[in-house]
């Protein structure tokens, strides 16, 4: 540290960066070997290649193994949902994937359909929201050229930070373009749209995904869906989910949870202590990909695991896995325990009270 404190040397920013750490531990070799002025052109080098990941994330971003899974069930399946926990990195990803379709033009299927006039749709709750929590993402993985571009370049790109692009829409240079919509409006909005690329986030629910299955099918396009499943499955993921099949599992991290769960069945068709990665419908031409936070090196997996203490099993699945077994819409949805549940001291205090007629109903 206090060979670091030198002024001749060239400071590191962000030392503690996940991905590309300052290699302190390797000082005074690195020093002994090639100099100050080398362990300074070094250091420079590792500064210039984070601030290009900052600053143009499309370009020289860091790619985790998990995004080219997904990039590559996307050249496969017409319709992939990605189910992940918190800061699982879901809309990263997805962000960085509407802005290399608009960029780079369809990339999921091997070129196989060339199209000038890539058109991406980009859905969330309504319109506030999705200023704040879905442009940002989009316009952030925009590489910089792209950004604010003048009706100079062809394109017509502007936003404003908390009030999204102007008109809920862009156009990029090569004449590619995104449209926001949001689940509030009307559906006959989109009539008559043709897209490339439908990416639906978060809360999806209603007909849209039926919807926008019509939007993509005429130029053989692709459905994203991301979604943190804190409310139960909406019908259009579980419709999805009810047909697919595990493919491939994973255990999770006994520290995320607070009773043993190595020898506990913690999703249906999985074995003891795994959750699912992936599910399958080959008919349907479907995918769903659990996006893990445990996977996402940006995480500080130390401080998430203490917001889990205490955390029923059920919320830690969704947290943490993206993995949910119940849906977001009760069959009784005004049933309530307080209301409707009592204990069984209770019953027995009443039944020796007698003034109530009990009855007993069982499931076979």
């Amino acid at each position: 540290a206090n060979k670091m404190s030198d002024a001749r040397l060239l400071a590191p920013i962000d030392p503690e960066h996940p991905i590309w750490p300052a290699p302190f531990e390797k000082f005074d070799g690195f020093v002994k070997n090639y100099g100050v002025d080398g362990w300074n052109k070094m250091i420079a080098a590792r500064n210039r290649r984070i601030f290009a990941a900052e600053n143009d994330p499309l370009r020289h971003g860091y790619k985790p193994d998990t995004w080219s899974e997904i990039w590559s069930l996307m050249s496969k399946y017409s319709t992939v949902a990605v189910l992940g926990g918190n800061r699982s990195g879901k809309s990263e990803f997805a962000g960085d994937t509407v802005a290399r379709v608009l960029t780079e033009g369809r990339f999921f299927d091997g070129g196989k359909i060339s199209r000038k006039d890539i058109c991406v749709a980009c859905m969330f709750a309504s319109q506030r929201s999705s200023w704040m929590l879905q442009q940002p993402y989009v316009y952030r993985h925009l590489p910089p050229d792209v950004r604010d571009c003048g009706k100079s370049t062809g394109g017509d790109v502007v936003y404003r930070k908390g009030k999204g692009f102007v008109n809920d829409m862009f156009i990029t240079p090569n004449g590619s373009q995104c449209q926001f919509w949001f689940y509030e409006q009307e559906p006959d909005l989109i009539e008559g749209q043709e897209y490339d690329l439908v990416w639906l986030d978060e809360y999806l629910k209603g007909n849209w995904l039926e919807l926008m299955n019509y939007r993509v099918a005429g130029v053989n396009g692709r459905i994203l869906i991301t979604v943190t499943l804190v409310h139960g499955m909406t019908r259009p993921i579980k419709e999805i989910m009810d047909t697919c099949e595990i493919v491939k599992t994973s255990p999770v991290n006994p520290d995320f949870f607070s009773e043993n769960v190595g020898d506990m069945v913690l999703a249906k068709d999985c074995p003891k202590g795994e959750v699912p990665v992936l599910m399958v419908d080959e008919r349907k031409s479907a995918a769903v990909y659990f996006l893990h936070t445990q996977r996402n090196r940006f995480v500080d997996i130390d401080a998430f695991r203490k917001k889990l203490i205490d955390a029923p099993r059920e919320k830690v699945l969704i947290r943490a896995y993206g993995y949910c077994d119940f849906t977001a819409v009760s069959a009784f949805p005004k049933f309530s325990k307080k209301a409707h549940v009592v204990s069984l001291a209770w019953i027995r205090k009443t039944a020796e009270l007698q003034r109530y007629t009990l009855y007993c109903s069982a499931d076979p």
